[in-house]
């Protein structure tokens, strides 16, 4: 008999997925795949419905889509103050409720939970945030949905420590599911052309890729590169992404730069020109003071880019020994690091094979997998069981 699990999705309906979204609709696509013994229920509202193909999933045997046409706003609303709708009963019924991140969520009581936490920024930096944002994450009430869920899954073994010590969960509780490589399809030549002569791109730039805030540091990044801007006129720096919150110190230091022309801000690409202009970079920096992940370092290696980023947070873990590590915070760690690479073509070569031997170790057909695994061992052992004895998952 197949296990009923119900999928949170609403992370989709935003027509600009965030890495969230991408999580989510790689996670259900790979469990289409490798796990066909779940029935998945998914679950999605808004006031436009869409169809699992235009939210980018496959429309196979065993998946189905509720839509509730109400504003996210009015529902969101309902659960803090009702605690409805219960998600579970919207979908009719479910052996699991699954959520790949925190939302506001309400169940039945004899429902099991398993929420994917990817990083604990809201609660470690809030001060990266927006007042705006800070409000969001105490309406959603993580704590409580983290610390009441039958179990998590978490990025990283750094975000696994970091729940351990924040909420005090039981090694048994937090399962570690690292994301997949394989997102990326390599640009042909045709691709690349068209894509550098529409954006308008230099023929040398330093990308960064993500949502626009804070903890990106990306103001150390325009420092950096000014600092070494005299020994390569022709650099430039390529931000994809979406302009996010506490903007204002970023936006008046780049229109204030001796660089600001050759500043290419792009916001969001989609997948194939996003990989046009990586595949053409001569690196990557992502250097954050806090990541969960680091998706971008994987989808650069993959593509054979050589990585400059942070010795904080999960980024060490993700990189290996395929990576350049600097403190996020030293201006001239990033200036010294970005100029050596720039200049030593032989250290830039050494990068993209150790990069590429790297990205093969994370693939989201052994993340599917894993999750499944989880999330049969959570739907044997029920909602009575709440710290389940589910073995720690570690995808080597």
């Amino acid at each position: 008999m197949a296990i009923k699990i119900g999928i949170d999705i609403r992370s989709l309906v935003d027509p600009e997925p965030t890495g969230v979204g991408t999580y989510t609709r790689m996670m259900v696509n790979t469990l289409q795949a490798v796990a066909p013994d779940l029935e998945l229920k998914l679950y999605a509202s808004g006031r436009r419905e869409r169809s699992l193909r235009e939210l980018g999933i496959a429309e196979e045997p065993g998946t189905t889509l509720t839509w509730t046409k109400k504003p996210n706003k009015i529902l969101n609303a309902r659960t803090v103050a009702l605690g409805t709708p219960l998600l579970d009963r919207q979908v009719g019924g479910v052996d699991v409720w699954f959520s790949p991140n925190i939302n506001f969520t309400s169940l039945s009581a004899h429902v099991p939970h398993v929420v994917t936490v990817h990083d604990l920024s809201y609660h470690l930096y809030p001060g990266f945030f927006s007042g705006k944002r800070r409000v969001w994450h105490s309406a959603t009430r993580a704590a409580a949905m983290i610390t009441q869920a039958t179990h998590i899954v978490c990025d990283s073994h750094s975000t696994a420590q970091d729940l351990r010590r924040v909420y005090g969960l039981a090694p048994e509780h937090v399962s570690v599911v690292w994301l997949g490589n394989d997102l990326v399809v390599f640009p042909t030549q045709s691709e690349v052309e068209s894509t550098m002569a529409e954006l308008q791109l230099p023929k040398e730039y330093v990308v960064a890729i993500g949502t626009i805030e804070p903890r990106k540091n990306l103001v150390a990044l325009v420092r950096a590169l000014e600092e070494v801007a005299w020994s390569r006129p022709e650099l430039g720096l390529v931000l994809i992404g979406p302009y996010g919150w506490k903007n204002a110190a970023l936006r008046r230091v780049i229109k204030t730069s001796f660089l600001a022309e050759r500043i290419h801000v792009l916001g969001y690409l989609d997948g194939p020109q996003k990989n046009a202009v990586l595949a053409q970079a001569k690196l990557l920096y992502c250097a954050s003071s806090y990541e969960g992940f680091g998706l971008p370092l994987l989808e650069a290696m993959q593509l054979g880019v050589p990585v400059v980023t942070s010795n904080l947070s999960s980024l060490p873990e993700i990189a290996g020994e395929a990576a350049v590590l600097i403190d996020p915070e030293r201006v001239d760690q990033s200036a010294q690091a970005l100029l050596e690479l720039l200049r030593d073509q032989q250290a830039r070569e050494m990068l993209r094979k150790s990069g590429r031997a790297r990205a093969q170790h994370f693939t989201w057909q052994k993340a599917g997998l894993e999750m499944a695994k989880v999330l049969r061992a959570v739907a044997e052992q029920g909602v009575g069981v709440v710290k389940p004895s589910v073995t720690p998952v570690e995808v080597v």
